[in-house]
This record gives C-alpha cells, sequence and structure tokens, in this order.
C-alpha cells in the first residue's frame, strides 16, 4: 500500500484522512513528491504500482478548471488501474484546513467570523489562511505563518511545520467535511475502495 502527497501539509491531512475513514496505514509506504510536478511525472510508476497494491494520491486542482480534468490529463494514455486512487483538493488542500473553520480561529487566535465559509470556493485558498493569519491576536503566530514580501502575504519560514502541526493535533475533519464538499467526496470514496464501509458515492464536475 502506498500513499504520496505533494508536502508536509497535504501528508499530514493525507494521514488524518486515512485514519479517519478506519486505514491502519501500519505497513505502507507514505512519502512527499515535492510538487505536483513531480507527482504528474511519476503516474506511470504509481500506475505499475497499483497494478498490484493500493496507491493513494493527493494533490492540488490550483487553476485547473475541474479535478476530473486534472486527473484525465495526468494519466494521458495510461490507463487507471482499479487501486490507483488520484483525490484532489479544490482548490488546494489550505482549503481543507480552513473548513475546520472553529478549529482554524482557535488556533490563529481570530475571530471564526475572518475565516472563510466556503473555502472550496476560494481562488487561492492558501492565501486567504496567510490573510486570517495576519490577523492574529497572538504575535508568535503571525511570525511563525505569515510574512509580507512586495506587499503580498507570503509563508514565513515555520508555516509548514505550525499547519502541520495544528493539521496532526487539531484539526477537526468531521467539521470540516460538513464545509469542504471537494475533502467530503474524497472521503466518501476512499472509504468505499479502501474499507469494507461506504459512505456514498463520489461527485465530480458539475
Amino acid at each position: 500500500m502506498f500513499a504520496y502527497s505533494e508536502d508536509a501539509i497535504s501528508q499530514a491531512v493525507l494521514l488524518r484522512i486515512l485514519g479517519f475513514i478506519g486505514v491502519d496505514v501500519a505497513g505502507w509506504t507514505v512519502g512527499k513528491t515535492g510538487g505536483s510536478g513531480k507527482m504528474k511525472s511519476n503516474v506511470p510508476k504509481y500506475a505499475k504500482l497499483a497494478m498490484s497494491y493500493f496507491v493513494v494520491l493527493i494533490t492540488d486542482l490550483d487553476s485547473t478548471p475541474c479535478p476530473r480534468g486534472l486527473i484525465q490529463n495526468w494519466l494521458g494514455v495510461v490507463v487507471q488501474p482499479r487501486l490507483l486512487h488520484i483525490r484532489v483538493a479544490v482548490r488546494e488542500v489550505e482549503s481543507w484546513v480552513l473548513a475546520d473553520r472553529e478549529g482554524v480561529a482557535d488556533f490563529l487566535d481570530v475571530s471564526q467570523e475572518i475565516v472563510p465559509r466556503t473555502p472550496d470556493a476560494e481562488a487561492d485558498p492558501k492565501t486567504a489562511l496567510l490573510l486570517v493569519a495576519e490577523k492574529s491576536g497572538t504575535r508568535s503566530v503571525r511570525e511563525d505563518i505569515v510574512i509580507r514580501r512586495g506587499g503580498q502575504p507570503r509563508p514565513a519560514l515555520n508555516y509548514n511545520s505550525a499547519i502541520t502541526s495544528f493539521v496532526g493535533k487539531h484539526w477537526n475533519i468531521e467539521r470540516a467535511i460538513a464545509r469542504s464538499p471537494s475533502l467530503a467526496r474524497t472521503c466518501r470514496r476512499l472509504q468505499r475502495e479502501l474499507t469494507p464501509a461506504s459512505l456514498g458515492d463520489d461527485g465530480g464536475c458539475p
């Protein structure tokens, strides 16, 4: 069994999802690709692995219009094996993080009212998260997560470690599912495919 994500934050999210749906990852190979480009280039390798083992990939939609279109583009002429599961965060994994509004507000020491209500609709969820962090009432939180460069909010040195720690220790996935349709679809699909129980059918592009 194999699970790959782009970076530390998406890896933490993927591990929480697998735990939530009842998958024991002991014995799994869990890795980070260092970006969507490297993940895409390795799709033929993942497809070959998936002839015998479950392979789960988590990536960001970014500017691609539709998750299904991204998956088809990545596969190209490769036939997708039944055991290869490519799941797409709309539009970035930060939208899934933001979907736990209560948890994010507590973690960042901000009012819940400034945390986006519909994170899947955010054009740039990472920037949305940074803008929320800038309003933190705790200086150390602001300094760990966000800096300004050229007038724009950018991830600070400890951004990845801070958000990864939040996801691993405090992120409430049940609350997040209620606000992120793409996260809910991912959980339903992976539970249906990786465990005996079923949470329902997968969605797609409207």
